[in-house]
């Protein structure tokens, strides 16, 4: 049986509220997106006239046949209310109701402000900033900030003053920084229940229902639905996976403090179409985090966003393995890429009672997770990229005249490819000093240098590929000087296959001096098998 609670400003206890609510007919809703906060109604029977409810007090509905450790339905917060008569209550022509608006948990984000000398943040990772947050006194209404706060795949974030800024407006920065998501839950027996903070993405292992859902009768036995035993549920005939494109840009533009930054994704555009949007961000502070924000967009902006809508009917005991927030296995034959059990997270649920209370209707709107249905854009894009032209005199880094796109004159024309940026800094006459990756996975990378110099001893060079500075492929070239100082030309190739990237990784190359010839130097030697080039030949980004 469902109890509905309230915390009575008056006496501070939770008072039962249970038998002025009716048993079927209403609904809740909790969501699990980025702090979202759902609004529901609560009919609330006042025949003698004898209640009162105020806004912003505890509300929490329990199902006590639950048959999990986590018997909380619904939990939240009261909001507005209206007080009328029910139609037609002609036998007790005084009697009134209340109509009560109540929000989810998610509502505590929005609470406080946050004013602490605290707030001065130097540069972190956005996982030592949100510690830091859910840390701090502001944060107080959590009872657990460590269980589901994921400390995987940190991202940089620029030092910034967040005094005066809200509490949530801090945790939605660090979401936008690292792509993750965040909400809040609450989990426990009854009206003791803890209130649980989240932060990482959809795709963590935690926090799963033992359930899970299908449309296929394979999965399931009509003896152990009707027993209330089976642990997958028929999903119901209206079930739909809905793509909305609207959410897909190859370009976007970071307004930081201090200026603003352009990103594209040539793969998106091919994909789909060019579209650009902007995203102000104003707790950057530097080019290089708004590049990288940029970027992290647009990896999240290269598919169609697909969510999926169903209901399913379970019996009251299993109602609360069906939260917002929860992941669960899915499966729908009639969906694309969704044909096999697939784990996704529920971002909305909103149960109601049916048939006297014993069972729940549940509404359910799902995350498809990245790379599960068949959104349109693939796995992993091709890559390429070509810098012509290069010089480096006296050894050290090779910057380069032209890009595959703007290649020097005499150069082939070869345009950039995939997730790819070539990376400026160098001189005026050779501004590129190498390729930035914007996407995971893996390239094949050739350098090809020449060089020429005049030499009167041994002279030896170190050609070689980098990776964020390192080595990652080298050669070695040497030649005994003659009987008199004389001129000399030689070339290198070097490749490096299958090199892994991440994301904001950079390609370069160099030519050193191991040993020295005098007046050395290195001169472009023009195009054919004599271009200097550093290449990006293939690889799969995404």
């Amino acid at each position: 049986m469902h109890r509905h609670y309230w915390r009575d400003p008056d006496t501070g206890q939770w008072a039962e509220i249970t038998g002025r609510i009716d048993r079927v007919g209403w609904e809740v809703t909790s969501k699990a997106e980025e702090g979202a906060t759902p609004i529901a109604t609560i009919g609330i029977d006042d025949p003698a006239m004898d209640f009162d409810i105020v806004g912003h007090r505890r509300y929490i509905i329990v199902e006590d046949e639950s048959e999990a450790a986590d018997t909380v339905l619904w939990a939240g917060y009261t909001a507005d209310q209206v007080i009328g008569r029910s139609a037609g209550d002609a036998l007790q022509p005084l009697a009134r109701t209340w109509t009560v608006s109540v929000s989810d948990e998610n509502t505590v984000w929005q609470r406080r402000v946050m004013r602490g000398a605290d707030c001065k943040r130097p540069a972190e990772t956005d996982v030592e900033r949100m510690t830091w947050l859910l840390s701090t006194a502001e944060a107080s209404m959590f009872d657990d900030v460590t269980t589901y706060v994921s400390a995987a795949d940190p991202e940089d974030m620029d030092a910034c003053d967040y005094r005066n800024q809200m509490f949530n407006g801090i945790a939605d920065d660090c979401a936008q920084q690292s792509g993750k998501n965040w909400f809040a839950t609450r989990i426990g027996s009854g009206t003791s229940a803890e209130l649980f903070a989240w932060y990482g993405a959809d795709a963590e292992t935690d926090y799963s229902s033992p359930l899970s859902l299908s449309n296929d009768p394979d999965d399931w036995t009509d003896a152990e639905l009707a027993a209330g035993t089976s642990l997958c549920w028929p999903i119901s005939m209206d079930t739909k996976l809905a793509r909305d494109p609207s959410r897909i840009f190859s370009g976007v533009v970071v307004p930081y403090d201090g200026g603003n930054a352009y990103v594209e994704s040539s793969a998106t555009a091919a994909a789909f179409a060019r579209r650009d949007t902007s995203m102000p961000s104003v707790n950057v502070k530097t080019k290089t985090k708004a590049e990288r924000r940029g970027r992290r967009y647009l990896r999240d902006l290269d598919e169609q966003d697909e969510r999926i809508t169903t209901t399913v009917e379970v019996p009251a005991a299993l109602a609360t393995q069906l939260k917002a927030g929860m992941r669960i296995e899915f499966k729908a034959t009639h969906l694309p890429g969704l044909s096999a059990f697939t784990w996704c997270r529920i971002l909305s649920a909103a149960p109601t009672p049916i048939a006297a209370g014993e069972r729940y209707r549940i509404a359910l709107e799902l995350a498809v997770p990245a790379g599960a249905g068949d959104s349109g854009s693939p796995p992993g894009a091709a890559a390429y990229a070509i810098l012509h032209q290069g010089f480096g005199p006296y050894g050290g880094a090779v910057h380069y005249a032209g890009t595959g796109d703007l290649p020097p004159p005499g150069y082939p024309y070869r345009p950039t490819v995939g997730l790819i940026t070539p990376m400026t800094g160098g001189t005026t006459r050779t501004p590129y000093t190498g390729l930035r990756v914007d996407g995971d996975g893996t390239v094949d990378v050739v350098f090809h240098a020449t060089t020429t110099g005049v030499y009167t001893f041994t002279r030896t060079i170190e050609y070689s590929i980098r990776l964020n500075g390192g080595a990652v492929s080298t050669s070695i070239v040497s030649k005994t000087r003659n009987d008199h100082p004389g001129y000399w030309a030689d070339s290198a190739t070097l490749t490096a296959s299958g090199l892994a990237v991440s994301s904001g990784d950079v390609i370069s190359a160099s030519t050193a001096v191991v040993q020295g010839p005098i007046h050395f130097f290195r001169t472009p030697q023009g195009v054919g098998d004599r271009e200097e080039r550093l290449e990006i030949t293939g690889g799969s980004l995404s």
